[in-house]
Formats: structure tokens, C-alpha cells, sequence
């Protein structure tokens, strides 16, 4: 009896110790430069003039780092929403960057796209093809479109899914403050 309980006993700690480190092993993949409170993840991805742009050049700056979809109705909604945010705040530091993985017809993005999508909703924001999915990949974007906001030392500050714009302007003007 006292061999069956210890047995019993043995088992469930490694369960629980299995358990525990599973869940270590997903908070490190989380927290890797893609969750708040933690600085972004760096990366290089080419504008709608073809030339590379890394995202640590805006460093010293709030950054609004948005992924989306060209065909993705409410990223077609916030275009217009976020170029009038850009214009009030830039002067005062401030930059948002796009990165666009495909377009209207939900295939991979190219220049050309990023430049229709400019002229259509009026866009003058950095505006980043991610054809092969990699920052995508890099930032965990499972839904679009995602918002994230980087203080000016590089430090995710909010990551949001969808778009509520008093919440995001009021986050801005917050990390402007600081």
C-alpha cells in the first residue's frame, strides 16, 4: 500500500513538473520580443519603393507597428484612421509602420500592391512588404489587423488586436508624455 502511494506520489510530481516546464518552455516563446514589456523584435523588410527599412531605425520614436491584410475589411477600415493619427502626432515624434503580407486577393504582397494601397486609402505612413511571412512569423500574428505600440526605447507597450481609436490615441499620447 505505502509502495502504490509513493508510486502515485512520484507520478504526479513528474506530471506536474512536466506540466511546469511545458508552460516555462511557452512563456519563453511568448515573451521573446513580442509581448509587452519587452523590447520588439528587430527586422528589415523592403517599402513600397522597393528599398529595405529596418524597424530599429524609427528607435527614439513611439512606434505603431500595425500587420494586416490588403483584403481584410477592417484594415481597409483603419487606413484612413491611422494616416489622420500619423498627421496629428508625427511632428511630435511619432511613426506608424505597416507591414502588409497579402493582398486583395490573398496572395503574397508586392511593391505594387503596397503602392495601390497607398493611392487608395491615402496612406503616407511606412508602408512594408512581408511576401514570405517571416516578421509575421517573427511577431506571432495569428489575426489581423494587430496594433502594436513601441515606446521610445524600443519597448513594446501595447499589443491590441482590432482597432479602437480613442483607446489607441489616448496610448499614444500617453508614451508622448513620458
Amino acid at each position: 500500500m505505502k509502495h502504490s502511494i509513493t508510486v502515485a506520489i512520484v507520478i504526479v510530481l513528474a506530471v506536474s513538473t512536466l506540466h511546469c516546464n511545458l508552460d516555462d518552455d511557452e512563456e519563453v516563446t511568448r515573451v521573446e520580443g513580442i509581448t509587452e514589456g519587452f523590447l520588439a523584435v528587430d527586422f528589415t523588410e523592403r517599402d513600397a519603393d522597393g528599398a529595405p527599412f529596418q524597424l530599429s531605425s524609427c528607435s527614439g520614436q513611439i512606434i505603431l507597428l500595425v500587420f494586416g491584410a490588403m483584403w481584410s475589411q477592417p484594415c481597409q477600415a483603419q487606413a484612413p484612421a491611422l494616416e489622420d493619427i500619423f498627421q496629428t502626432y508625427r511632428d511630435q515624434g511619432f511613426q506608424v509602420v505597416a507591414v502588409m503580407f497579402e493582398s486583395e486577393q490573398g496572395v503574397p504582397a508586392d511593391r505594387e500592391d503596397l503602392q495601390a494601397w497607398a493611392d487608395t486609402y491615402g496612406v503616407t505612413f511606412t508602408l512594408l512588404n512581408d511576401a514570405d511571412r517571416s516578421t509575421v512569423a517573427r511577431y506571432a500574428v495569428d489575426d489581423v489587423p494587430l496594433n502594436i505600440l513601441i515606446d521610445r526605447t524600443f519597448t513594446i507597450r501595447v499589443r491590441d488586436t482590432g482597432f479602437d481609436q480613442q483607446a489607441l490615441t489616448g496610448w499614444i499620447e500617453q508614451l508622448l508624455a513620458e
